[in-house]
């Protein structure tokens, strides 16, 4: 990536994520962590492919465990509805 392309990927991706509030995909990420190498700030790139390593580690979860995390966050939530009525049975 030429150091033109890499200033206007990342105002256009800083932009989207500051004044949009909206997450980057992780092919937006790729590019904006490549963008930052070519101006060699090591520093930011690194945060962004630690972002990445989240991101697809969190795609990769295990169904099992997914479906025991949603379980309980439904108990957990059944139980803050309760405590917030104080009903009782």
């Amino acid at each position: 990536m030429d150091e033109n392309t890499a200033k206007d990927t990342i105002r256009e991706l800083e932009t989207k994520v500051a004044l949009k509030n909206t997450k980057l995909t992780i092919e937006e990420l790729y590019l904006l962590a490549e963008a930052y190498t070519t101006f060699e700030d090591t520093l930011t790139a690194s945060e962004i492919y630690e972002t990445i390593n989240q991101r697809e580690a969190a795609l990769v979860i295990d169904p099992e465990q997914k479906a025991k995390e949603e379980k309980e966050k439904f108990l957990e939530k059944i139980k803050q509805m309760k405590a917030k009525s104080k009903s009782k049975y």
